[in-house]
């Protein structure tokens, strides 16, 4: 059943798409793209099952998980960069939506918005760092800045990315009350950049 704030994110998500449709009726693919990937994550919470665990919905990481899933909704098609770099731009992103489903999916019921411990995730695009969605949507993101440069999505972009360091933050100190996870985070090092942090 979906949950008042499920319920909230689809209204937003069919705002957002209402002022991207116009970029995508005129061929921006990048705006094409942005869309049907959050459009596939909306689908994602409303009709996956869940795991049953408690969550607090008003507590700062679930500000936190809330402003980390609405932030890149405020991104806008703009003019787009030179053909090269739009290029480069639309491949990021695509690649970045790709793999964000790759590790959505991997997750299955435990995929939610708001951090708990819904069974610790270890297989797939978990060995290469602790939290693949967050590091694909960076590449998603910044394909999607980078074909559309201007400084509202930059401000957007920096803010948000500030948002999910500080969001895995708080998740880990949840998720790090779990044996299990600190023995996970011992082998898998790095959280959101291999090599780097």
């Amino acid at each position: 059943m979906p949950t008042l704030g499920d319920v909230l994110l689809a209204l937003v998500y069919g705002l957002f798409v209402r002022i991207s449709i116009g970029a995508t009726v005129r061929g921006d693919v990048g705006a094409l793209i942005l869309a049907i990937q959050e459009l596939s994550i909306v689908i994602l919470v409303l009709t996956r099952r869940r795991a049953s665990v408690a969550v607090a919905g008003d507590s700062p990481p679930a500000v936190l998980a809330w402003c980390g899933t609405i932030l890149p909704l405020l991104l806008r098609p703009t003019t787009l960069a030179h053909m090269p770099i739009a290029l480069l731009g639309n491949a990021l992103q695509l690649l970045g939506g790709v793999l964000v489903l790759a590790a959505t999916l991997r997750l299955g019921r435990s995929f939610g918005i708001v951090a708990a411990n819904r069974g610790i995730q270890t297989g797939g695009l978990y060995r290469v760092v602790r939290h693949p969605i967050y590091a694909a949507y960076m590449l998603a993101f910044g394909g999607f800045v980078l074909a559309h440069p201007s400084l509202n999505n930059v401000v957007i972009l920096t803010s948000w990315l500030i948002v999910q360091v500080l969001r895995v933050r708080a998740e880990e100190r949840l998720l790090m009350q779990d044996e299990e996870y600190t023995t996970y985070a011992a082998q898998v090092r790095y959280r959101l950049i291999p090599g780097c942090w």
